[in-house]
């Protein structure tokens, strides 16, 4: 490598936004990472400086004689390209932040030019004869590098949609003009990486500085807060969801799960309505479940529809599947695990109506499992007088219940007409991931 200096040599890659355009195939089961951080390093050497621990480095350029690099291995000396790409995520989430937006500027000055309103300067390098520096202070005249750390989506609060970063791309040019971008990115600005002007996002040429703003929202609350169930297309309810225990509420783009208790021993989880609700009257609820990534011999334990007067909290767990010594309650549990007598279980895959925490009401087996990793769909009906409870695999409602009991709600809930509803859930020896992946509850 030569030690000659020319001016706009010192290049720099912007970082590209970006996720694939495959948004259909995330899943709670596959939660896609986001961008949290990025970092500028600056160095003499004629390598690559090294990034913080645990941060990937996304491509480097020269910025004395020689050739850039960028991510895909694309190599030249003259123009560079920085492209990114968006997903929607539909909410925020657990610990950390994601990058949401980035903006290149550029300037005829000395200095570093000024960024977005509320935006952090990421760093800066000079394009003309003076030094690079990095986001950790570092100075130097030959290599800098860029680098990512990134964090899983995890729980949801309530909060407007943001999209977040999900991946950075560099390419490099022989060509006068901007290489292009992986399928579906946006390309972030450009600079020239040997005579020519440099541009911005925001239109800004300039032969000088360049500098890089990034911009951040948070993404996750902390594991001691609780979270409050948003608004979502699968979620239609007239009240908000309180997770307690276990529960969380994972979120990815596009889609929302309700994870009761994960697939971890000895877990219980429960989800009620945040304040009580008419149900003497009769109400009418949906909802689809799922049981996956089970422990080595068979799933554990299972879960219950819940309504009931006493408190929004979690019953007992393990074999009490989160309900068991609830007080005025009914509850309707989907069992994957066979106590035998000590819990009225007829075998290890079945649903029954039980009252006051207490496991007496009548079963009714069902085919295949539960904890087959399949989506079942679940509907249970209260007329004022008798609750119904019907099951399927497709989401086709049956013609006939499966279990049918005669009832007084009001009497149960102790002489009154209203109650929280919500789900419990509960994992002891063996376990599964319990999750609700979508809930809809009419009052009638």
């Amino acid at each position: 490598m030569t030690s000659r200096k020319r001016r706009g040599q010192i290049t720099t890659a912007m970082v590209s936004l970006g996720l694939a355009a495959t948004v259909s195939t995330v899943s709670a089961e596959n939660p896609k990472s986001l961008l949290t951080d990025f970092q500028l390093r600056a160095s003499d050497l004629e390598t690559p400086p090294s990034g913080p621990e645990g941060y990937t480095r996304m491509g480097y350029w020269d910025v004395d004689g020689g050739g850039s690099e960028g991510t895909d291995g694309s190599t030249g000396y003259v123009v560079m390209a920085l492209y990114a790409n968006k997903v929607l995520m539909d909410s925020t989430t657990k610990p950390g932040s994601c990058v949401t937006d980035i903006q290149l500027r550029a300037s005829s000055s000395k200095y570093p030019p000024s960024g977005p309103d509320g935006y952090a300067r990421i760093g800066y390098w000079d394009v003309d004869m003076g030094g690079s520096e990095g986001t950790d202070g570092s100075t130097g005249h030959f290599m800098m590098a860029l680098y990512t750390n990134t964090v899983p989506i995890s729980s949801s609060s309530k909060t407007e949609p943001v999209s977040c970063v999900t991946d950075v791309q560099l390419r490099a040019s022989d060509s006068k003009t901007p290489p292009s971008g992986p399928e579906g990115y946006a390309r972030i600005g450009y600079w020239d990486a040997d005579d020519g002007p440099s541009e911005g996002t925001d239109g800004s040429r300039g032969h000088f500085m360049m500098a890089l703003y990034a911009n951040t929202a948070p993404t996750v609350l902390t594991e001691d807060e609780q979270d409050v169930l948003p608004a979502f297309d699968d979620f239609n309810l007239p009240f908000q969801i309180e997770p307690n225990g276990s529960a969380k509420i994972l979120v990815v783009p596009g889609d929302m799960t309700l994870r009761l208790v994960p697939a971890k021993n000895d877990k219980t989880g429960s989800a009620f309505s945040q304040t009580k609700v008419n149900v003497a009257s009769g109400f009418s609820t949906f909802f689809t479940f799922r049981i996956t990534k089970p422990s080595d011999n068979t799933a554990g334990d299972g879960l219950v529809f819940v309504v009931q007067s006493d408190n929004s909290t979690v019953g007992e767990g393990a074999s009490g599947l989160g309900y068991a010594n609830i007080p005025n309650s009914v509850g309707v549990e989907f069992d994957i695990w066979n106590n035998e007598q000590w819990r009225n279980d007829s075998d290890n895959n079945h649903v029954g109506i039980n009252l006051n925490g207490k496991f007496k009401g009548p079963t009714a087996s069902v085919e295949p499992s539960f904890q087959d990793g399949a989506s079942w769909y679940a509907w249970i009906d209260y007329d004022g007088s008798q609750l119904e409870v019907r099951t399927n695999q497709k989401d086709e409602r049956p013609s006939e219940a499966l279990l049918t009991q005669s009832l007084n709600l009001q009497e149960i809930l102790g002489d009154t007409e209203e109650a929280f509803v919500g789900f419990t859930a509960s994992t002891g020896g063996a376990f599964a991931n319990h999750d609700i992946l979508s809930w809809t509850y009419q009052i009638k």
